[in-house]
Parts: structure tokens; C-alpha cells; sequence
């Protein structure tokens, strides 16, 4: 049996922005060509951009609209436009303000009338930890065709595809059902039964994939995915903070395919997220090229299949009021050993207790194959632990 998921709304990052007529007005010039170096931070795109005369880095992400630091708005001209009512990626709602930058440039690339929303305390947070002043989002490049090549840490970005080395036949249609531009297209779940599902490409995610946790409850009923782990928690920070503590599922995919090319192995977490995603970590497989102007993504992979097995520690943390606690508790033996909402205080020779948002972002879990870990519970009971990264 085979059948397809669509999305029937889009909710997303911003995603009530679509309400704003002003946030996909920008203009591009004509006939242009450039090449730019990133900086690979985090699994964060860094790109350079300039406005009025200087450089400031900013963070690509395609799941997103642009947005400014506040201290980048108060060194630049800008025009208010409105506050909008907005959702993040964990669908907890707030608001935040739509202004219009005159002119921004990247790789000499000029970009004129450029709606921007205005960053909230919590993305102020996330930008000052990549030392960057803003996001570029999807709706600056409705009119371009950017290529990222991860291996030479290179974008290419251009409005002829002619340009481009490109190959049709590794690419698959995209469709735009936002004002913000969001790049959606089609894969296929090849497993027990097979499946569709229309997905979007956010660069701005950590990560490889993350499933929809709607579309999880009907792709679990008709057995097209292998449920290998539960539990009740939270792993993920938005615009507006951390998402609520539910019931959350890992799920074993034997294959996903974009187009003609075999992702084998994927290990996916469902999210509060209105729609599935794949996230910047595709670059680890392959050069993306997302063309705006003609509707089509091309992934180019490294090798054909792909194998995306990875090890994990079993858990997942996450920061929380100015802790770095336990967020969920994937497998079974270590529930009987921890807990969610747990404080960790040790990893290695690494002290958590006094760490801020940006330690944290810093931290980087998946560069050990063992850890010994200290948490204490919230009756004051420390444990510690000696864990091996393993496949599940």
C-alpha cells in the first residue's frame, strides 16, 4: 500500500507572516553571479552580509523569513511596517515586529527593500551565540538559486542556472506555499508499507530529521515506520523558548528517498512542529541546490546510497531556566536510572553548573564515544553513569 501526506496548513517558524503583505516585497537585481566562503558553526550556515558599508554575519536558514538583532536595527536605516502575531518551530505563540531594510548585500549580490522581522529576547540570545547579527531567510531569495557546497565550504548564488553544474535528474519540484518562501518538497518512505510526505528544507535546523508528530500518528497506523523508542519531554528551543513537555517517539525509517537518491538508516524524533523537516545536517551527504526561480531542489550526494546510521547516548538535554537538564530518555535501561527534568552537573571533565545558553549551544555531545555523567534529581539524589554511544 502506498499513499501520500500533504500539508493542509503551513505553521511553522513564522508562519503567520503569510498574513503580512509586506514580508515577500523585496527586490533583486538582474543577471548576477557571485561565489562566498560560510563558516560550518553548530551545524549553522554563517554567511557574510553587508549593510551600509559594513559586514555582519548571519545565519542561512530557509526555514525562516529575515530577521535582525536589535542592535543591528539601531545602527542601520530601517522602516516600521507592523506587529505581527507569529508561531516558532514548537508552535508556541508571540509576537514580534516587521520592518524593511533599504539595501542588503551579499557577495556583491544586491538586495533592495528587504522585509526583516526584528528579533525577540529569545532569538537575541540565540544570535549573540554565533556572534552573528541576524537571519537570512527565504524570503530574500525567492528570486535566486543558491548552491551550497559543503565540502569546500562554498556558496554559490545566482539568478542563471546556467551558471550551475546541475543535473535534473538528482533533483526533485519544490513548491512555495508561504509568503515567506518556504522550500517544500516531496520524499518517499520505503519500509513495511510505503508512504509520501511533502517535507520542507530548513537549514537553519540541527540535525538531520525531524518528523511531524500529526503525520507520525497516521503513518504509525498504516505501519510504515518501526516505533524503537518513547518518551515524555522536551528537546528543542524556539523563537519563543522551550517546547512544552509531551510524548514524544523515535522511529526507525529504512529509507527516505529525495528524487533517485537512498537515504538508508534514518533515525527521525517526531516535534510539535506543524510539517516534517530535513535539517542542515543533509550536508554531511551531499552539495543542496535550492532554485527559487525554476521550483526545483537538487541533492547531489556523496554516494549513492547514503547510509544516515548514527549512535546516540540514549538521551537528550536541553537548557532550561539556566540549567542544562535532561530533556528526554530515550532508552530503556537508563530510564531506571534517570529521569526527565534531571540536572546534569558533569559530562567528563565538563562542569555544567554554571553553564549559560552559550556554553551550552557550544557543548558538543556528539564528539564523544563515552561519557561518565553526574545528574542530581529533584530530590537532591546524584547518580552517576558511564554510557557508550549505541545504534538504536
Amino acid at each position: 500500500m502506498s499513499f501520500r501526506i500533504k500539508l493542509l496548513t503551513v505553521f511553522m517558524f513564522v508562519s503567520c507572516c503569510v498574513m503580512a503583505q509586506g514580508l515577500n516585497s523585496c527586490k533583486t537585481q538582474n543577471s548576477f553571479y557571485t561565489e562566498l566562503n560560510y563558516e560550518w558553526v553548530n551545524e549553522k550556515i554563517i554567511i557574510p552580509v553587508e549593510i551600509e558599508g559594513k559586514m555582519y554575519r548571519f545565519i542561512l536558514d530557509t526555514g525562516a523569513p529575515v530577521i535582525i538583532s536589535n542592535g543591528l536595527k539601531n545602527n542601520i536605516s530601517s522602516v516600521f511596517l507592523q506587529k505581527l502575531n507569529i508561531s516558532d518551530a514548537n508552535n508556541k505563540k508571540g509576537s514580534m515586529v516587521l520592518e524593511k531594510i533599504p539595501l542588503l548585500e551579499i557577495g556583491g549580490v544586491r538586495y533592495k527593500n528587504v522585509p526583516c522581522l526584528i528579533a525577540n529576547d529569545q532569538t537575541e540570545k540565540l544570535l549573540d551565540c554565533f556572534h552573528a547579527e541576524g537571519f537570512i531567510g527565504s524570503n530574500l531569495l525567492k528570486k535566486s538559486i543558491i548552491q551550497i557546497l559543503p565540502k569546500e565550504k562554498k556558496i554559490k548564488l545566482t539568478d542563471k542556472k546556467r551558471r550551475l553544474s546541475l543535473d535534473k535528474r538528482k533533483s526533485v519540484k519544490m513548491k512555495f506555499p508561504d509568503r515567506q518562501k518556504t522550500p517544500y518538497f516531496w520524499v518517499h518512505y520505503g519500509g513495511k508499507e510505503t508512504a509520501n510526505e511533502e517535507i520542507y528544507l530548513d537549514t537553519g535546523m540541527e540535525g538531520f530529521f525531524d518528523l511531524c508528530r500529526k503525520h507520525f500518528n497516521y503513518f504509525r497506523k498504516h505501519d510504515v515506520f518501526d516505533v524503537v523508542s518513547e518518551g515524555s519531554g522536551s528537546s528543542s528551543i524556539g523563537v519563543f523558548g522551550v517546547e512544552d513537555s509531551t510524548m514524544q517517539y523515535k522511529v526507525a525509517i529504512p529509507e527516505l528517498l529525495i528524487g533517485k537518491t537512498v537515504l538508508r538508516n534514518v533515525t527521525a524524533e517526531t516535534t510539535d512542529n506543524a510539517n516534517s523537516r530535513i535539517g542542515s545536517r543533509i550536508l554531511d551527504y551531499g552539495n543542496i541546490t535550492v532554485d527559487y526561480i525554476h521550483g526545483r531542489l537538487y541533492f547531489e550526494p556523496f554516494e549513492n546510497p547514503v547510509d544516515v546510521n548514527e549512535k546516540t547516548f540514549g538521551f537528550d538535554a536541553i537548557y532550561r531556566n539556566g540549567k542544562v537538564i535532561v530533556g528526554i530518555v530515550w532508552d530503556k535501561a537508563l530510564k531506571e536510572k534517570i529521569k526527565t527534568g534531571d540536572r546534569i552537573l558533569m559530562i567528563n571533565e565538563v562542569d555544567m553548573r554554571n553553564f549559560s545558553l552559550c556554553d551550552y549551544i557550544d557543548f558538543n555531545l556528539k564528539k564523544y564515544e563515552h561519557i561518565k555523567m553526574t545528574v542530581v534529581n529533584t530530590k537532591g539524589k546524584k547518580t552517576e553513569l558511564t554510557l557508550d554511544k549505541i545504534y538504536k
